[in-house]
């Protein structure tokens, strides 16, 4: 954000009504009251700004002067405008409305005059302009302090660590994927390659923020590119990801994966040929509905997981699917492409197919990459994604 920008916006507010004429009971009450000192991102300001009722007002004049910032005025329409961040601000002498873009603003109090000086609001000021206004009245000051500032390294490191493994530490409490992610996910798949480039960062109020980021991985098992929009909040110091919003999600396998699955069969058969057989027998299984045998090749983790989202078990709720369900996936061309100590990935084409009200969908064919976790000597299912789409 930039510092003149917002300076800018902050002045050009004040100016409102500029010309509405003098009034006679805030004047009065403005002698009577302290002078206190401004203080912007921590520096002062040659420019001091006065108290009444509770309303800390800044002279505009000397505050343009300060900051050797100049605006135009037209004296004989009594407009103020131009042109900032792309969006037309327009407002009026005599009047106690701004117009910035679509968004109009309106005072509580006209601006005021006194020995010719104009007065406006400061308070309003920071809200527009993107300042976080503190008052002291111990030292008579008024801070003024940018919202975000120095604040960026901080946010970039919570979006990185996102991307590399989602941990629920990261989430505020009211994040909607909590529920979801109930525990760190760490993943045993080293990176070969990864990136991370996030946009402007844009402060929409002292604790919040918003930003958009690219992330580049590539590993032996898969390339992504994955592109998010992250809401955050500052709780207690710590910023927190309220919202993380999906933009782009593309997967591919790497180009010497073939030269992946032999070298791994041909170190560890035993391991390749278990991780196929309980990938196997779970998708059988399924096929047959036959629920004692899917339960215990479910991840645990994965039932951990979703018992956060649905009424009752996950158990009555598998039972409950499997009775009513037609769907039938036969796996194809299945091949190990990973196999860690806990986990496991299985490459693999999808032939999907169901039968709703007598009609027959399908078959569709899907490629697929199948998520394992090791669970008392088990290959357990996990997730699987399907990478032959952009999401």
């Amino acid at each position: 954000m930039g510092k003149h920008i917002a300076i800018v916006m902050a002045i050009i507010i004040a100016c409102i009504a500029w010309g509405a004429g003098a009034l006679t009971a805030y004047a009065g009450k403005a002698k009577d009251n302290n002078e206190f000192g401004i203080t912007m991102n921590n520096k002062p300001l040659a420019v001091k700004a006065i108290i009444i009722d509770n309303t800390a007002w800044v002279p505009l004049r000397m505050l343009l002067a300060t900051m050797d910032i100049s605006l135009p005025y037209n004296t004989e329409s009594g407009q103020i405008s131009a042109i900032l961040r792309g969006e037309e601000l327009q407002f009026w002498s005599g009047e106690n409305e701004l117009v910035y873009g679509r968004t109009r603003y309106f005072l509580e109090q006209p601006v005021f005059t006194i020995e010719g000086a104009v007065y406006a609001p400061l308070r309003l000021i920071g809200t527009v302009a993107g300042y976080d206004v503190q008052f002291d009245k111990n030292r008579h000051t008024v801070s003024m302090m940018e919202y975000g500032l120095g604040q960026d390294k901080a946010i970039n490191q919570v979006v990185e660590q996102y991307f590399k493994n989602m941990d629920p530490q990261l989430l505020s409490w009211d994040n909607p994927d909590l529920e979801y992610t109930p525990e760190l996910n760490l993943s045993e798949v080293p990176y070969r390659n990864f990136s991370v480039t996030a946009g402007e960062i844009n402060y929409t109020a002292a604790n919040e923020a918003e930003v958009t980021a690219e992330c580049r991985s590539g590993s032996e098992v898969i390339h992504e590119i994955k592109e998010v929009t992250f809401a955050l909040r500052n709780v207690n110091g710590d910023w927190k990801i309220v919202k993380a919003s999906w933009l782009h999600y593309n997967m591919e396998l790497p180009a010497d994966i073939d030269e992946t699955v032999f070298n791994l069969a041909a170190r560890r058969p035993h391991d390749v040929m278990k991780i196929l057989e309980d990938t196997r027998t779970y998708y059988r299984a399924m096929n047959e509905k036959d629920y004692e045998t899917v339960i215990g090749y479910i991840s645990p983790r994965f039932i951990k997981e979703q018992g956060t989202s649905i009424v009752g078990t996950y158990t009555d709720f598998l039972k409950g699917i499997l009775e009513v369900s037609s769907d039938f996936e036969m796996l194809l061309n299945e091949r190990v492409v990973f196999a860690g100590d806990k986990q496991a990935i299985v490459h693999a084409f999808v032939e999907w197919s169901n039968e709703t009200a007598g009609k027959k969908n399908g078959p569709f064919l899907y490629e697929e990459l199948i998520y394992l976790d090791l669970v008392d000597g088990r290959w357990t299912h996990y997730e699987s994604f399907a990478i032959d789409n952009d999401y």
